[in-house]
């Protein structure tokens, strides 16, 4: 659904339709329907996005990770 911010919500099928559904027409602002043509990401998009974050993540981890333990190999150290 969508909140009118007027008390009223309407389905969110009726929002950026050209026709005004909200009593003071909040429903066609450019600012969200315009947003809302662009932004249109699919689930698979949103998938790729967290594997590559997940990826990138876990090579800083092991990355850091080897810098520990190979900086305490040469100070002579016990991990």
């Amino acid at each position: 659904e969508f909140y009118c911010e007027d008390a009223t919500c309407i389905h969110k099928s009726l929002v950026c339709n050209n026709r005004y559904n909200c009593r003071f027409r909040w429903d066609e602002e450019d600012e969200g329907c315009q947003g809302a043509q662009t932004m249109a990401w699919s689930g698979d998009h949103i998938i790729i996005i967290m594997i590559i974050f997940s990826l990138i993540l876990a090579g800083m981890c092991i990355t850091f990770l080897y810098n520990c333990v190979t900086k305490l190999i040469r100070d002579h150290q016990t991990i």
